[in-house]
């Protein structure tokens, strides 16, 4: 199966919103239980929680550099700064569970493989477009047909 999943971790963020919002709309056509579609849901809130978290940290990770340079190599007399406050990233979303990349591929296939599938809503799902549909083609030649359709879109 090609990557249609962002590996760019902003893009992530996008790209599981979408999917989520994708989910949502033809969740049910497409045989997914509403555990499932609520669970696309909480796997967006649960990417944004993790990659913002780690942006705020990289930025909190510089402020405190700049402190503890200040602490340690600032001239005679210079005023003691304040401590930098820990980021705040809130807590982990309800209902987040870790694996959400794997999941969100799993849910992919699920979808794909269902007889009401059609490449609309593989696009609205975000991105991902069975390729070899129904042309009695085997799990491996159907898999090779989509990495090189994958491969002539880049």
């Amino acid at each position: 199966m090609p990557d249609y999943i962002a590996r760019d971790e902003a893009a992530l963020v996008v790209w599981f919103a979408d999917h989520a919002a994708g989910v949502n709309t033809h969740g049910v056509t497409v045989g997914l239980s509403a555990a499932d579609i609520t669970q696309a849901a909480e796997d967006a809130a649960t990417a944004s929680h993790a990659v913002n978290g780690r942006s705020l940290y990289e930025s909190k990770k510089q402020e405190f550099t700049a402190y503890k340079d200040t602490l340690l190599y600032a001239p005679l007399n210079t005023p003691l700064p304040a401590v930098p406050a820990a980021p705040a990233v809130g807590s982990q979303p309800i209902g987040g569970l870790a694996a959400c990349v794997a999941r969100a591929r799993q849910r992919a296939e699920r979808i794909q493989s269902h007889p009401a599938y059609t490449t609309a809503i593989g696009e609205d799902c975000r991105g991902f477009v069975r390729v070899a549909q129904n042309l009695g083609l085997t799990k491996l030649q159907r898999a090779g047909a989509m990495d090189c359709s994958a491969a002539l879109s880049r």
